[in-house]
């Protein structure tokens, strides 16, 4: 680089003084780096004579090659800059599709503002598919169901809120204190397979055993959206979290839970423990910032 460099120099001032006035050096140990540039390559690159100094041909091509090089070593230089101040860079996120009702979207969309350079993926997943992805290292992290802590992640709170009950418009009225929890002994629930998130379908059913019933499931379904498509068709209720009240949908109701044992909806912020570059942090922040604005629980 540095025979590169003094080169450069010459070959765009044609003078060796002016040239090792411009690098701050004295002319002999410039020559002598010039000089061993040509020998390595096996080409005259400049004509000296006592007058005049010019490029040869090979000497045209090696300057505009030190150019590009130099150019290329600054782009590197600006980019890892970039990074280091989480400007610049590349970010895997996973997410479930209840995310879609929660202050994520406003998240993604001001981290995405706020850092326009920044590659973003996004990948849609259940919890349990998100976190194997996440310990392949095929995501930086993931938004999911709060159950559990994974052993080598560290998960930082997003949101808490309680389950209501997604019934068809006017078929169920409720009091002032909500759906008594017992009226969901006889009633036909539409709910996610066990096998998609088995604590929380455990923690479920072992909120209905607590008050002597089992919960009685009439369909299943993978999504909470496709849950209040099948409540609005009438085939059955659906616990489903209070923020798809945000989103809500003709045809169905939304009831709080009066005594509810059942567990609040939480979601956290999944990322591997011992990893944290400049743009995951930034992506955190504004994680944080919008869980705050909409009075949910921040990451730490």
């Amino acid at each position: 680089m540095r025979q590169l460099r003094y080169f450069l120099a010459v070959a765009e001032e044609l003078h060796f003084s002016r040239a090792a006035e411009r690098e701050h050096v004295s002319q002999p140990p410039l020559s002598r780096q010039v000089a061993a540039l040509e020998e390595e390559l096996g080409a005259r690159l400049l004509l000296r004579s006592s007058r005049r100094v010019a490029l040869t041909a090979e000497g045209e091509r090696v300057a505009a090659m030190a150019r590009e090089i130099f150019r290329a070593v600054e782009r590197g230089v600006a980019d890892v800059s970039a990074m280091v101040r989480g400007a610049a860079g590349r970010l895997r996120v996973g997410f479930i599709p209840m995310a879609a009702s929660t202050p994520f979207p406003e998240a993604v969309a001001r981290f995405r503002a706020r850092r326009p350079h920044v590659e973003l993926a996004m990948v849609e997943g259940d919890s349990k598919s998100l976190r194997e992805k996440l310990a392949r290292r095929e995501l930086d992290a993931a938004l999911v169901r709060g159950f559990g802590s994974p052993e080598g992640f560290r998960a930082a709170a997003f949101l808490r809120e309680p389950y209501v009950l997604a019934v068809a418009a006017g078929r169920i009225k409720a009091g002032d204190g909500g759906v008594p929890f017992e009226s969901l002994r006889d009633l036909p629930l539409v709910l996610y397979p066990r096998e998609g998130n088995p604590g929380l379908y455990d923690s479920m059913a072992a909120a209905f055993e607590s008050r002597g019933m089992t919960m009685r499931v009439a369909q299943e379904t993978a999504s909470k959206q496709a849950a209040v498509g099948l409540v609005a068709a009438g085939l059955g209720v659906a616990l489903v979290p209070a923020g798809m009240r945000r989103s809500a949908r003709v045809g169905v109701d939304y009831l709080d839970i009066a005594d509810s044992p059942l567990p609040e909806v939480e979601l956290v912020v999944l990322r591997r423990r011992e990893e944290m570059g400049a743009v995951l942090r930034e992506f955190l922040a504004d994680m944080a910032h919008m869980a705050d604005v909409a009075g949910s629980a921040s990451p730490t």
